[in-house]
């Protein structure tokens, strides 16, 4: 699932208790930023889960399965800050945004 805000999108995947999310933020020159939501208990956990959703499953980090209860204060921070900087500050993540631009191809 994909929400949306001005300034970019908050994004989730999972079923049960095993989500991962990650929020992309555009700014103002046409740049952007993305962060992995992490589970901070588990942030040097460098080992593979496996993520069920209803059409397909995932291999991701350790460190990038959240539960239930860490994906509905993710979303709850993410509409209730103006700033994404507000957000960050509230929610455990780790910046994704060099491993991503790789994957599109924006960096080598």
């Amino acid at each position: 699932m994909i929400l949306r805000s001005r300034d970019g999108f908050l994004q989730f995947f999972g079923m049960n208790d095993k989500f991962v999310a990650e929020t992309r933020v555009n700014l103002p020159d046409g740049d952007f930023r993305t962060y992995s939501i992490i589970n901070k208990e588990r942030k040097q956990a460098m080992d593979k889960i496996t993520v069920h959703t209803m059409l397909d499953k995932s291999e991701v980090p350790a460190c990038e399965v959240i539960s239930l209860e860490m994906l509905r204060a993710a979303v709850r921070a993410y509409y209730s800050n103006g700033h994404y900087e507000s957000f960050l500050e509230q929610i455990p993540h780790m910046d994704t945004t060099e491993q991503t631009k790789r994957y599109m191809g924006l960096i080598k």
